[in-house]
C-alpha cells in the first residue's frame, strides 16, 4: 500500500485558469488558489469541531470570478498599493504620476496593479507537517503611473489548524520606490456577523471624508478590546494597530461564533514596515466581513501613513494567516 503524506497539493481547472488546492488528507481542511489571476486566495475550509467549515468567500466559478471581482476584489493580492490613492494622482521624488481611476463612482485609483496579473508558481512541497504553495511575480514598471520596477513572492502554507501567508516584496529596479502591500479576504462562519463575538485591541481609526480618503484625523478606538457581539455595526473603516497592543509582534482580530462553536482567529504581524494597518467592510447582506491587513494607509502615496520607501536591492516582508479552532 503506498504511504499518503498528511498534507498534498492538488491541481484542477477552474475555467481558464489552474486552481492550486491545499489539502489536509486526514480531516479534509484545504485553501484553494488560482494562481494565473493574481494569486487569488479564493477558497479556504478548515476543520474544527468535529465538522469541516468553509471561512472565506469567495465566487465559486470562473464566470462568477472574472464578474464579480472587478468590484468586490475577493481574495485578491493589493500591490502596490492596497486601497484607494485619491483621483490616481500622486507625487514622488519631485515628480507628479497619475494611476487610472479604476473606482469610477469616487474618481480613485483603487487596490494596485496585480489582482488579476498572471503569477508564477515557483514550487510546491507538502509532507506530514503542511503544504506549501510559492508564487512569484516580476512587475517591469510598464504603468506610466507607477514606473518602477519590483518582485513580489508570495506563499500560502496550510497547516492543522489554519493558513499562513507570507510575502517578500523586493526592489529590482535602480531607484528608490513607493510602495504598500495588502489583500484582501472576505471571511465567513455560516452565521450573521451581526451574531458574533468580536474582538479587536485597542488601536487607532482613521476619519474618512465622503470618498473613503483619510483626513488628518484619528481618534482611539476601543469598542471591541473586550470581546462583545458585533451588532449591526457598519464599517468600512481603516484602523491603525499599535505593536504595544500586540502580543510578540502579533495582533489578532478575534471571532467567536457560539451557534456553531467555533473560534475564528485572524492574524497579522505588526512592528516597522509590517501589516499596521487593517481595513474592515461590512457588506450589506451580513454574512461575511472583509478583513484586510495592509501595510499602509488608504491614499499612502499621499499621506505617508505607513508608506514604505524601498531602496534597490533592498526587501521587506509581511505575514498574516488564519486559525479556526473549537470554543
Amino acid at each position: 500500500m503506498e504511504n499518503k503524506t498528511t498534507y498534498s497539493i492538488t491541481q484542477q481547472p477552474f475555467g481558464k485558469f489552474t486552481e492550486y488546492r491545499l489539502v489536509n488528507n486526514q480531516n479534509g481542511s484545504y485553501i484553494a488558489v488560482l494562481p494565473e489571476y493574481g494569486a487569488n486566495l479564493n477558497q479556504a475550509a478548515i476543520y474544527a469541531n468535529n465538522g469541516l467549515h468553509e471561512i472565506l468567500l469567495g465566487p465559486e466559478d470562473y464566470d462568477k470570478l472574472i464578474s464579480e471581482n472587478k468590484n468586490c476584489y475577493k481574495g485578491s493580492k493589493l500591490l502596490p498599493f492596497p486601497n484607494r490613492i485619491n483621483h490616481g494622482n500622486y507625487a514622488f521624488a519631485g515628480e507628479s504620476y497619475h494611476l487610472y481611476p479604476n473606482e469610477t463612482a469616487r474618481d480613485c485609483s483603487l487596490h494596485g496593479l496585480v489582482w488579476d496579473r498572471p503569477f508564477t508558481v515557483e514550487s510546491t512541497s507538502a509532507d506530514n507537517n503542511s503544504a506549501k504553495l510559492v508564487m512569484n511575480y516580476e512587475y517591469n514598471g510598464s504603468n506610466e503611473g507607477y514606473p518602477w520596477k519590483y518582485f513580489v513572492r508570495f506563499t500560502f502554507e496550510l497547516k492543522e489548524h489554519g493558513f499562513v501567508c507570507t510575502t517578500l516584496l523586493k526592489n529590482t529596479d535602480e531607484k528608490d520606490i513607493p510602495i504598500g502591500d495588502g489583500i484582501h479576504p472576505y471571511f465567513k462562519t455560516g452565521s450573521l456577523i451581526d451574531s458574533w463575538v468580536f474582538s479587536l485591541p485597542k488601536c487607532e481609526i482613521l476619519e474618512v471624508d465622503d470618498r473613503l480618503i483619510p483626513t488628518q484625523k484619528v481618534t482611539v478606538f476601543t469598542e471591541y478590546e473586550h470581546a462583545k457581539p458585533f451588532g449591526d455595526r457598519k464599517f468600512d473603516s481603516c484602523f491603525v494597530l499599535d505593536p504595544l497592543h500586540a502580543k510578540d509582534g502579533i495582533a489578532t482580530l478575534g471571532i467567536q461564533d457560539k451557534e456553531k462553536g467555533l473560534r475564528l482567529s485572524i492574524w497579522q504581524e505588526v512592528g516597522t514596515n509590517k501589516y499596521n494597518y487593517l481595513q474592515i467592510y461590512t457588506p450589506p447582506d451580513r454574512k461575511s466581513m472583509a478583513i484586510e491587513p495592509m501595510s499602509c494607509a488608504p491614499d499612502a502615496f499621499n499621506n505617508s501613513l505607513g508608506l514604505i520607501i524601498l531602496a534597490p536591492n533592498n526587501s521587506v516582508e509581511f505575514a498574516w494567516g488564519a486559525n479556526l479552532t473549537k470554543l
